[in-house]
């Protein structure tokens, strides 16, 4: 399982503190929360292009065991992977959930179970995903991180302007 943590800091939002009473606070606060969450959620579920990256291009040998390869050449008989072809179920992209974890606090979570392996933190994801333009969860993070403030700001925004 990987997951984000969104979390109201009060400190930096005093005109909000200043306009609201404790009620409509927290009413915005939500929305405010649920809004960004949203946002990243819709961004993690985005899928890059689909490019094939070999174990021996990401890891420098095609199999790591006798039973990988033997299982390998079972399954492509099998008709169960076919390499070289865009075989993605959207599993991944529609494991992410929001969950309320608190009054202040929302995460967002995926847990299927290979999720750290692809879309995890830039220690847990491995090579191949990486090699084929998967983003780390630290990376999403880092490259939104201004729209995250944006889309924050704007919901709360109106409420000061109101």
């Amino acid at each position: 399982m990987i997951g984000l943590r969104f979390e109201y800091n009060q400190g930096q939002f005093k005109a909000l503190s200043k306009k609201l009473d404790s009620f409509e606070r927290k009413d915005v606060l939500g929305q405010t929360l649920e809004e960004v969450s949203e946002f990243m959620r819709n961004k993690l579920r985005d899928y890059p292009s689909y490019r094939y990256v070999s174990r021996k291009a990401a890891y420098g040998q095609s199999f790591s065991s006798d039973r990988q390869r033997r299982w390998f050449f079972w399954a492509l008989g099998a008709g169960l992977i076919k390499p070289g072809q865009d075989n993605r179920t959207r599993t991944l992209a529609e494991g992410w959930r929001i969950v309320q974890s608190g009054p202040k606090q929302i995460d967002l979570v995926n847990e299927v179970p290979y999720a750290k392996f692809v879309q995890g933190t830039v220690t847990e994801q491995a090579r191949q995903p990486r090699m084929a333009g998967w983003k780390s969860v630290t990376v999403w993070m880092r490259t939104f991180q201004s729209e995250i403030g944006r889309v924050g700001m704007s919901n709360l925004k109106k409420w000061i302007d109101s």
